[in-house]
């Protein structure tokens, strides 16, 4: 599975859940033009902006940056996304639909432990495409300074749980397991703490030993995975 859709399923908020959307369809949001060809310019400028976001931080990026980035003028930037917050919100609704898909795909007896072992690598690496240490360092600064951002964010968490306990509930039910909704809900919070710490140890220690991050996991996980 994509490894930073199963980060991103993990960075759990509260239990609301979202209406589903597909990787393709119009979040309501979104001012952006709603064709094929408007839907490829805005994945084409989120990628830029999550690249520069990476690269230079939300504050040093300007509009003309990520427009020269993504390939197109400083103008028709402007047709699809109004400010670099519009940008950043459409990006943390953007990793909401992926970790969806993400976990769509995840088997219901996985241990969990590859898949954090390959996120560990790739956000150590500094994959631009991926959701990355800086990234979500970037994201976390501007919702404590922007109210709607701060919104967005918590929404989107907060959906992204839903559908982790989801995957709780149905591997619950594959391996004959019980548990009740607050336990479940303990679980999901559970794997948010986890999930972060591992993004920040990242950043901080990109080389430290995987056989001690598997070592680790295999003792934590059962606290995520086990009622």
């Amino acid at each position: 599975m994509n490894v930073h859709s199963l980060a991103h399923s993990a960075r759990l908020g509260g239990i609301s859940r979202l209406p589903h959307r597909d990787a393709h369809s119009p979040n309501p949001a979104d001012p952006a033009p709603r064709s094929e060809r408007g839907e490829s310019q805005r994945a084409r400028i989120l990628d830029a902006s999550r690249s520069h976001f990476i690269r230079q931080g939300f504050h040093a990026a300007s509009m003309g940056d990520i427009a020269a980035e993504a390939g197109i003028s400083a103008g028709l930037i402007y047709r699809y996304f109004q400010s670099k917050r519009e940008i950043i919100q459409a990006i943390i609704r953007q990793h909401l639909v992926e970790s969806r898909l993400g976990l769509g795909s995840l088997p219901a007896d996985s241990t969990l432990v590859d898949e954090l072992v390959e996120a560990f690598r790739v956000w150590g690496h500094g994959d631009l495409s991926s959701w990355s240490p800086v990234l979500f360092a970037e994201i976390t600064a501007e919702s404590a300074r922007d109210a709607e951002t701060a919104a967005i964010l918590r929404e989107s968490e907060q959906g992204a749980r839903a559908e982790f306990i989801g995957w709780l509930e149905k591997r619950d039910r594959a391996l004959g397991q019980a548990d009740t909704a607050e336990g479940r809900a303990t679980r999901a919070l559970t794997m948010q703490l986890l999930v972060e710490g591992l993004i920040i140890r990242a950043a901080r220690e990109p080389q430290f030993p995987e056989t001690i991050i598997r070592d680790a996991l295999r003792r934590m996980l059962p606290l995520v995975l086990t009622p």
